[in-house]
C-alpha cells in the first residue's frame, strides 16, 4: 500500500508521476486519498458480491485509512500544527514559506525531484534528504 501511495504520488523518478499533483492543488492530498482508498473500497465491493458480507479486517483497514487522513488533515492546520511546523523549519530556509502556502513549481522543465521555495530557489533530492533541509 505504502508503494502504491508513492508511485501515485511521485511516480517513477524517470516519469511523472500518475496524478496532476500541480493541478490538483490545494486539493492535491485529497486526490491522492481518494486514489489510495478507491482500492480498499473495490475491495469491499468484492468481498460484499462473493462471500455476502464483509470481512472485519477491511472495515478496520478502510477506517484507519480515513482516520488517518482526517487526523494529520485537521492536526496541519491546528495551532498545534502551525506551532510544530515554526519549530521545525526554526533557523532553515523552510521557515520562510507560509507553512500551509502552495509555492509555485520550478521554473524551466519539470523535473522528478526537484522543489522550489516559491521565492526562486529550486533544490534537488540528493539521496532521501533535500539538501536545503541542512541549512
Amino acid at each position: 500500500m505504502a508503494k502504491a501511495f508513492h508511485v501515485l504520488r511521485h511516480g517513477d523518478p524517470n516519469r511523472t508521476g500518475l496524478l496532476p499533483m500541480p493541478l490538483l492543488v490545494p486539493y492535491a492530498k485529497w486526490g491522492v486519498f481518494a486514489a489510495v482508498v478507491m482500492w480498499p473500497l473495490i475491495a469491499i465491493d468484492a468481498d460484499r458480491r462473493r462471500r455476502g458480507h464483509v470481512h472485519p479486517a477491511m472495515w478496520w483497514g478502510t477506517a484507519t485509512l480515513i482516520l488517518t487522513q482526517v487526523s494529520v488533515t485537521l492536526m496541519a492546520h491546528s495551532a498545534f500544527g502551525l506551532k510544530l511546523y515554526a519549530v521545525s523549519t526554526e533557523g532553515y530556509r523552510g521557515a520562510a514559506i507560509a507553512p500551509l502556502a502552495f509555492p509555485m513549481p520550478p521554473a524551466g522543465p519539470l523535473i522528478a525531484g526537484r522543489y522550489s521555495d516559491g521565492q526562486g530557489q529550486t533544490y534537488t533530492l540528493v539521496g532521501k534528504s533535500i539538501e536545503f533541509l541542512g541549512g
